[in-house]
């Protein structure tokens, strides 16, 4: 039933119970002779009550209490010798006292529905609020995906220049095994020169001591060519001096013939064996200068590919330095994005713990009006229940009045019933 209705019945009850106590006001009692019988009795009954948060809920209690109390103890019976008069005096005062407060219920009523109406609305915008983190997601979500899309990007650009960064070392080490490679030719290039260059000395070594073998045979062949003809010399002046005639027709050998025999013998044996060392020393420098053109040959290319083999370690060594500044530059630009890409996740993670924090106030708020709506909404139940009661007690006070006004009647006609007129 609506409120205007709870109006209606308030208002019309209030005149019923008007009119039945100016049909009174001209007698100044009842009194029922005879057997008297007992009205049934009307009590509220004491309705459950909770513990409530708010205030409000708890001036409801006492107000039902002294209802209750109070039609229970107006002890409602006709007896004999009962006087109706006071009887009709209190029960209208029993009446305006419960219309005053159902009066005030009404009110009270009224203003629990324009509050929870209130609360209604309140609630309403708190769930919209409540709604409101998907638009801040929907309002963030561009930066969010800007964000993803630079973190995909940074990735990728870590990941190239991680592949990037690979192939460097890989050229590097490559070209460190090349240097190491060409530095261990270049050893042995050097330890083979001075090889050839130990060859090279052993054979001006023995050319020296060829030649000095060469000029002590030289002198030893004009030592005895000088001791030879001294000796021939001696010889003749001895022969000369000797004043000894030679009988040419004697079997005496011939000393002349058999010295220039010896001679001439020597002489051969001398040049055989001049000829014979001059041809060994000419074969054997032959020989070594031979060797010695194909070592200054090999020494000439061992020193061209030496000379290669450090313009090409100078080269890798500039390409090698250059790599690593670009390596170094690299990493330097990767931890710059890696410190960017941590600054945007801090400030996106502070924004997130921001929002979140929001979400968490208003489920609270939300909670909380939710709770009180709650309390409201039983606050409400308590008093539908406290109305249904009350209505049910006028009803039974309706119902009592109209058997107390049909017995009236009815006593008055029957002659039984005594009127005392004031």
């Amino acid at each position: 039933m609506s409120l205007e209705a709870w109006l209606d019945v308030a208002t019309l009850t209030d005149s019923a119970m008007r009119s039945s106590s100016y049909s009174y006001k001209g007698h100044n009692a009842l009194s029922v002779s005879g057997s008297g019988r007992q009205m049934p009795r009307v009590a509220s009954p004491s309705p459950v009550r909770q513990n409530m948060a708010m205030s409000r809920s708890q001036s409801w209690t006492p107000l039902a209490t002294n209802v209750s109390s109070c039609v229970r103890g107006r002890g409602v019976a006709f007896g004999v010798g009962t006087d109706l008069s006071e009887y009709g005096i209190d029960e209208k005062g029993e009446l305006q006292v419960l219309n005053s407060r159902f009066v005030g219920y009404i009110e009270k009523v009224r203003n629990l529905n324009q509050k929870n109406g209130e609360l209604k609305a309140e609630l309403d915008e708190l769930r919209k609020k409540h709604v409101a983190p998907s638009g801040l997601w929907e309002e963030f979500e561009p930066q969010f995906q800007e964000t993803r899309e630079a973190m995909e990007n940074l990735s990728h650009e870590r990941g190239v220049a991680d592949i990037a960064k690979g192939n460097l070392q890989e050229d590097i080490a490559y070209w460190n095994a090349r240097s190491a490679e060409e530095l261990r030719l270049k050893e042995e290039a050097v330890r083979t020169l001075r090889q050839f260059q130990k060859d090279v000395d052993d054979a001006t070594l023995q050319k020296v001591e060829l030649e000095r073998q060469a000029e002590q045979l030289v002198a030893e062949i004009e030592f005895l060519r000088k001791l030879h003809d001294d000796e021939v010399a001696e010889l003749i002046l001895q022969i000369k001096a000797s004043n000894v005639t030679v009988d040419l027709e004697t079997s005496r050998p011939d000393l002349a013939a058999a010295l220039r025999d010896i001679r001439s013998q020597y002489e051969s044996v001398v040049t055989k064996n001049v000829q014979d060392a001059e041809g060994w020393y000419k074969n054997k420098l032959d020989t070594l200068k031979v060797q010695a053109v194909k070592h200054e040959d090999q020494l000439r290319i061992i020193k061209d590919e030496i000379f290669e083999y450090r313009h090409r370690i100078t080269a890798l060594q500039n390409e090698i330095n250059v790599l690593r500044s670009r390596n170094e530059s690299l990493e330097t630009q990767l931890e710059d994005m890696e410190d960017e890409h941590l600054n945007s996740m801090a400030l996106m993670e502070e924004s997130i713990v921001q929002l979140e924090c929001q979400i968490a106030e208003i489920k609270m708020d939300v909670s909380r009006y939710l709770k009180a709506y709650q309390d409201l909404l039983n606050i409400k139940m308590q008093l539908d229940v406290e109305i249904a009661t009350y209505r049910r007690l006028l009803e039974g006070e309706e119902q009592r009045i109209d058997l107390a006004a049909t017995s009236g009647s009815s006593l008055s006609t029957t002659g039984e019933v005594k009127v005392r007129v004031v």
